[in-house]
């Protein structure tokens, strides 16, 4: 017998003043029962709800964080464009290269991206990636070029300070 079933038919018996095996304590014991499964099925019902609702909220949070991202950089592309006096293909990567058939330590683009924005105190660059070559390639954001990442060589060096590099270039076209 499960324990609040036991319970249930100690205490019908103790308050009636009946032996425990009576039609009273069946009674007790079917209500118990039923309201064991209605606590349970309203604990699923809350968790489903909540779950629910908390997708709803963020889904509605991405929504207007894209939106404002578009919003800013249609913004920032029209002040842009209304500044430029002459077209000029920006510097997109930099690349840092290697000295060959040297061992590298172990590649962690994320930390290193992170590094370097810090030291900038920007957002500058937004992915560091490897080569097929080997090299270090370091892709700017949207909105930076590579030019200014190209005069702080000595940045790149100092976050990648374990490294054989042999040079910092923009890629040859």
């Amino acid at each position: 017998m499960p324990e609040t079933a036991y319970i249930a038919t100690l205490l019908a018996a103790a308050i009636e003043g009946k032996p425990a095996d009576t039609p009273a304590t069946t009674q007790i014991l079917q209500k118990v029962t039923e309201v064991e499964k209605a606590v349970k099925a309203l604990k699923t019902t809350t968790y489903a709800k909540t779950y629910a609702d908390t997708l709803k909220g963020h889904r509605a949070t991405n929504q207007v964080a894209a939106k404002t991202a578009t919003e800013t950089l249609k913004t920032q592309t029209q002040t842009k464009t209304q500044t430029q006096t002459k077209p000029r293909t920006a510097v997109r990567h930099v690349t840092v290269l290697l000295k060959k058939e040297v061992e590298t330590p172990e590649f962690q683009g994320l930390q290193h991206r992170n590094a370097l924005n810090d030291m900038l105190k920007q957002p500058a660059v937004a992915k560091v990636s490897r080569s097929m070559k080997g090299n270090i390639v370091l892709t700017m954001a949207p909105g930076y070029a590579g030019d200014t990442l190209l005069s702080q060589k000595n940045k790149i060096r100092e976050v990648f300070q374990n490294w054989p590099i042999r040079d910092i270039e923009a890629p040859k076209d």
